[in-house]
């Protein structure tokens, strides 16, 4: 069933097409119950500057874009940002409601560039990280993010599970103001938003084993061990954009689009549960609905002009395990399709003492990390930890199959006892590939120093690589990587299973 959503991922994210804005993701963050008060995000923008700007001749095509090239500033005028809690009016089942406070957040969206191109980036409501598909470095899209309000007020007492209305007004002329049109009186906790909501329910039973998948999903989860209380688990998902349910109309993107894992102990219980937002909703309007086999609008794509790309097609996500064997199963929705995968997962003891090699990632993907954080990208660190060795960020891809014209890079982390007490020790690296059929060794590289990635006052080292393929023909190999330290601890070898393809795409994969 295709669900007005009640959880939904981040700020107003908008796209500039042939001239005309469109709204690319969620309008803004669910409405929440937090401390006994909803809060209700807002935004808000000029409606006339927003109508001028739409109205933009087809052969104008590019016109937003360069126009927001030549003056940053262009969407401060947009978006309103001096408000204050008197400016709004908000409703609640049609009874006015007294705004306790309003408060401005910023977006939690950036652009990223990197070695594939840009693409956009969205920190979902759980922490995750939802990004979009690749477009050239020359693209004169503007992809665009607004602020927006929170409002907040104390409500009535209503039964658990009960839903309410809510709409919201500004006291000032000529501006329009985006909220979601329902909240639901569910407790869940912050990782896990869609626990207690119809989709989320939908997801709980996607995750069951045997479970058709009608959605192509590749998943990767690797173990950093850190911290003896907890390991840092990394999770990647990447999907088909193309073949979740959406559609178009006026320009503005309908989907419901999420994510939920669930982690299992080796006894069958639950662990840990977590789920995610991507897209959308525009508050009271009617769907279509997509629980009708024959429904036109499930067959029929309708797309923008020059067929961009409005859809998230990776999914990244990062949570804390303690020492065990586990299993995880995630899934990821459309509404009404699902697609489903499942993996084991160790999480070996920690020993501060003892040299100690992590997972090895692999990446096709690098981008250098900008000297100035936006406030975008700070919200992003605060939700994950990024790859990062000598001031490159790699992002792990859930899909190991290169082309011999790629660059595979390996990113491992090395916790070396001797880097506080001895801080020239030397830990040296060895890397090489073998077949993965028959384990021969294929290729063997020279012996790696680690210590030009070494920081001061941590005995982490966090390393990365970047191994050629010209000289690898087609077939199945594993890139294994070993350390061993100047106290003669050396540890054992971690492999990462990948293919070479035979020829290169008509497109790049990611």
């Amino acid at each position: 069933m295709f669900l007005r959503a009640r959880i939904a991922l981040s700020s107003l994210v908008l796209l500039c097409i042939s001239g005309k804005l469109a709204p690319v993701a969620a309008a803004q963050d669910p409405i929440r119950v937090q401390s006994h008060e909803v809060l209700v995000p807002t935004v808000v923008f000029d409606k006339v500057i927003y109508a001028q700007l739409n109205k933009m001749k087809p052969h104008h095509r590019d016109s937003s874009g360069h126009q927001v090239a030549k003056n940053e500033k262009l969407w401060d005028s947009i978006a309103v940002k001096d408000l204050t809690a008197k400016n709004f009016h908000l409703f609640e089942d049609g009874v006015e409601q007294k705004i306790q406070r309003a408060r401005l957040e910023p977006p939690a969206f950036r652009v990223v560039e990197d070695n594939l191109g840009k693409h956009p980036e969205i920190v979902g409501s759980s922490g995750g990280l939802w990004s979009y598909p690749d477009t050239p470095k020359t693209d004169m899209r503007a992809w665009l993010a607004w602020p927006q309000y929170v409002l907040a007020y104390v409500p009535a007492k209503s039964p658990a599970g009960s839903c309410h209305q809510i709409q919201v007004k500004v006291d000032r002329p000529n501006l329009e103001v985006w909220t979601r049109g329902e909240y639901c009186n569910t407790d869940h906790p912050a990782s896990d938003p869609l626990t207690g909501t119809e989709f989320g329910k939908q997801l709980e039973a996607a995750a069951s084993p045997g479970t058709p998948s009608a959605i192509e999903l590749k998943m990767k989860v690797w173990v950093f061990a850190d911290d003896p209380a907890a390991a840092r688990v990394y999770l990647s998902l990447e999907f088909p954009w193309q073949a979740l349910l959406h559609e178009f109309r006026d320009g503005t993107l309908y989907a419901t689009i999420g994510s939920l894992l669930m982690v299992y102990r080796k006894d069958g219980t639950l662990a840990a549960r977590y789920s995610d937002f991507a897209c959308c909703d525009y508050g009271n309007e009617k769907k279509p609905n997509a629980s009708d086999p024959q429904a036109e609008w499930q067959h029929v794509v309708t797309q923008p002009p020059g067929g961009e790309t409005m859809l998230p097609d990776r999914y990244e996500t990062q949570f804390a395990l303690p020492p065990g064997e586990y299993q995880v199963r995630a899934v990821l929705s459309d509404g009404l399709h699902f697609g489903g995968r499942e993996a084991p997962l160790t999480v070996a003891s920690y020993d501060a003492g003892k040299l100690e090699l992590s997972d090895v990632v692999l990446s096709r993907r690098a981008r250098k990390v900008p000297a100035e954080a936006s406030e975008a990208a700070e919200q992003v660190a605060k939700s994950y930890t990024p790859l990062t060795s000598k001031g490159v960020e790699f992002t792990p891809t859930a899909d190991p199959e290169f082309w011999p014209s790629n660059m595979l890079f390996a990113y491992f982390e090395i916790n070396d006892p001797l880097t506080d007490r001895q801080p020239g020790a030397e830990v040296q690296v060895n890397m090489r590939i073998t077949d993965a059929e028959s384990g021969a060794e294929v290729d063997r590289f020279a012996p790696v120093d680690a210590t030009a990635y070494r920081k001061a006052g941590t005995p982490l080292i966090a390393m990365a690589r970047g191994v050629p393929l010209k000289r690898l023909t087609p077939g199945a190999y594993r890139l294994e990587v070993q350390a061993s330290n100047a106290r003669g601890q050396t540890t054992e070898w971690r492999s990462a299973p990948f293919t070479v393809m035979e020829a290169a795409p008509l497109e790049p994969l990611r």
